[in-house]
């Protein structure tokens, strides 16, 4: 097919698409770190969302456009943070409550691998030196040893 642009001459629609995708990327991933900056919880993503923005970062490059690349490295840079942070913070809540109730559905598969790991380094090290001080401290006051489960430490 071919497709008349101004001056610009396609022979095929799917080079328009990709031209269109392309002049899209920087605009969606300005969006999806103002987004995720302004709300407190996990927005869902793409599962190749930091693929396709490094790629779109790259092709930028390719066409002489330095400042948007790296503009839009700092933007994935920023939504990555921003992310880490709250799957910290997701971690740190199931830890102190033992709940499986954690929404994770919104994580990208690294990221519930992430999001397990710091749960399990935060249950290791509360287990290891808080528990015992507050079963401890149970026991003294009430006369009664607390069971480990019945120690929900919050």
């Amino acid at each position: 097919m071919r497709l008349m642009t101004g001056a610009l001459e396609i022979h095929n629609y799917d080079e328009v698409i990709k031209m269109t995708e392309n002049q899209d990327s920087y605009a969606e991933l300005f969006d999806k770190a103002q987004k995720e900056r302004n709300n407190p919880d996990l927005l869902p993503l793409a599962a190749d969302f930091y693929n396709l923005m490094h790629e779109a970062a790259l092709e930028k490059e390719k066409n002489n456009q330095d400042r948007i690349a790296e503009n839009m490295r700092r933007l994935i840079k920023e939504v990555y943070e921003k992310r880490e942070r709250k799957i910290i913070n997701m971690a740190l809540d199931k830890s102190r409550t033992k709940t499986f109730l954690i929404d994770t559905t919104a994580l990208l598969e690294e990221e519930k691998e992430m999001f397990e790991s710091f749960a399990v380094v935060f249950d290791k090290f509360r287990d290891s030196k808080l528990k015992p001080v507050l079963s401890v401290h149970a026991k003294e006051k009430t006369g009664v040893e607390i069971d480990e489960k019945q120690l929900i430490i919050a």
